[in-house]
């Protein structure tokens, strides 16, 4: 389990993606989300990523600080705020998937090296359970 918890904390150190800034994987995942879902909420995004408002909010506010997002209202109802990827968020986004797509296959790589196809899927199928129960623990917070 302490090998786990060590994959889920170097998960979230910081990288940089070559535009000379470092994120972490949580900031470029949501930015991900905003960039696949533009004009989304906090509240909306919140509730995809099982998160609080606030801390959904909080991360969209760091991003907007960093010059990846903007926000927008909602054309019919001026209290709800609504965020967009900047140039500066599509770019990263853009670095970030060629990053994942070259270290994600060599990683995949590397596995079939050393395992069968079955372990590595056992693998997989374990971490997703790992995740899965953080979530529905995070539910009952």
């Amino acid at each position: 389990m302490h090998r786990a918890a060590s994959f889920c904390r170097a998960s979230n150190s910081s990288h940089e993606y070559g535009n000379g800034e470092s994120y972490t994987a949580t900031e470029v995942h949501f930015l991900k989300y905003v960039v696949e879902n533009p004009g989304i909420s906090a509240i909306e995004l919140a509730h995809s990523w099982n998160k609080t408002r606030a801390a959904a909010t909080q991360m969209l506010t760091k991003l907007e600080r960093s010059g990846l997002l903007y926000r927008g209202r909602e054309r019919y109802n001026e209290k709800k705020v609504l965020y967009y990827p900047t140039e500066k968020g599509l770019e990263l986004h853009e670095m970030h998937r060629s990053y994942d797509t070259e270290n994600f296959g060599k990683f995949i790589s590397y596995l079939e090296q050393r395992f069968t196809k079955e372990q590595i899927e056992s693998a997989f199928q374990i971490l997703q359970a790992y995740s899965d129960y953080h979530m529905q623990m995070d539910e009952f917070k």
